[in-house]
């Protein structure tokens, strides 16, 4: 019984270590792929279960910086810039 107990906290000790790196490894790949990609934050999935209004908005937040300009309508001036997207606040 000693040895399946020492074999599971040595099994935990060494996902406890590993993890970190891998989702470190992850993210990266992630980002390479996507540059706009960011990763899941506590406060995010705390926002999602206690304050679901607020996690609402910042997904929506996030679509919005997101969404490419409106395309110009015929019969628009030219000579209006149209600002470039913003990458966040």
């Amino acid at each position: 019984m000693e040895a399946v107990i020492t074999v599971g906290l040595v099994a935990v000790g060494v996902a406890a270590l590993v993890w970190p790196v891998w989702f470190r490894l992850e993210t990266r790949a992630k980002r390479r792929r996507d540059p706009r990609y960011s990763p899941p934050h506590m406060m995010g999935i705390l926002d999602e279960i206690y304050h679901p209004t607020a996690y609402s908005a910042i997904k929506i937040v996030e679509v919005e910086t997101r969404a490419p300009a409106p395309a110009p309508l015929p019969g628009d001036p030219e000579h209006i810039p149209v600002p470039p997207a913003s990458s966040g606040p």
